[in-house]
């Protein structure tokens, strides 16, 4: 099954790293994201982009977003594509998340459109390579 749109991921911080709710609260967030109860959620509706060679050329671009910091410009000069934007292009990420570490990452930024046509598990894997996490229902 296949959402509309990639919802805001949560930052992985304090306790949010074991995979638990945030052990909060936070006193300031990455700049793509605002406090939300006792942790960061992204400002935005999450954008999911394809990064090239993610591990060794473009390592600092994965870093920036990594840190809420990528600019357009950042995913441009490196080569970085959205998906979602008119089909359903995350192959060789599968519908199950499988092939997509190191592949697609959940960037939130203003005036960029949400990705669509993804599933919930292509999504956890673009918000686990951004270093978030979907939120949950609690």
């Amino acid at each position: 099954m296949r959402v509309a749109a990639a919802a805001g991921c949560w930052l992985l911080v304090g306790a949010a790293v074991a995979g638990g709710p945030p052990s909060g609260p936070v006193s300031k967030c990455p700049p793509d994201a605002v406090i939300s109860g006792p942790g960061c959620m992204d400002r935005y509706e999450a954008s999911v982009w394809r990064v090239p060679k993610s591990t060794t050329t473009n390592r600092g671009l994965v870093t920036r977003i990594q840190q809420g910091v990528v600019t357009i410009s950042d995913l441009a000069a490196g080569g970085a594509t959205q998906l979602g934007t008119t089909s359903d292009n995350y192959a060789p990420c599968a519908d199950n998340g499988q092939n997509c570490a190191h592949d697609i990452f959940a960037v939130s930024m203003a005036g960029v459109v949400p990705s669509a046509s993804i599933t919930w598990f292509q999504a956890q894997q673009a918000c686990s390579n951004s270093g978030k996490r979907l939120p949950s229902n609690a």
